[in-house]
Parts: C-alpha cells; structure tokens; sequence
C-alpha cells in the first residue's frame, strides 16, 4: 500500500472502530446530586485523567436516589442501596 492508501485505510479503521473506544471526559465537573422526598444536597468534583470519579459525602439524611449529571444531555439517576453498616455504595457506568 502506498502512504496515502495506508492513511485512508486507517481513517476508515478508526471510523467504524469509533462507537467502540473510550472517549474518557478527563477533567470535567461532573454534580452528584443525592435526594429524597424531603431533602437534596449536591457535591461537584472533576474526573480524572481516565474521565473516572471518586466520590464520599456525608448526608445529614438517607437518600433514596442519586444523580449524576456530566453534561446537558449525559447524566443518570439510579436508586441508592443501603449495605449493612457499612453505608451507602454506588457502583455505576454513564455512556
């Protein structure tokens, strides 16, 4: 293949391999919004170079849901879970 040919075909490699491969939002602030029918309280903190988050915050109530908004139009709001003694565990993928 001549340069120009091994070029197009690796544009067109990319292209169809493109829905497949990570595209991490690093440094975004991403809010964390914890609620229940009574109260809500928020935390914002930024992703890592990975677009991965780590979050602790602690409630002055038991939430009942949490959202998790990165943009306009990518967020996801799940149902906490409540683990024996041992807190509250989110454990979640947004694509």
């Amino acid at each position: 293949m001549s340069k120009e040919e091994l070029a197009m075909a690796h544009h067109h490699l990319m292209h169809r391999l493109k829905p497949f491969m990570s595209m991490p939002l690093a440094g975004t602030p991403i809010t964390i919004f914890f609620f229940n029918d009574e109260k809500s309280q928020s935390k914002t903190v930024n992703t890592n170079d990975a677009g991965h988050f780590n979050v602790r915050a602690s409630l002055d109530f038991v939430p009942t849901n949490i959202r998790v908004l990165a943009s306009e139009h990518l967020s996801a709001t799940e149902p906490v879970h409540i683990t024996e003694e041992k807190g509250i565990s989110l454990i979640s993928e947004i694509e």
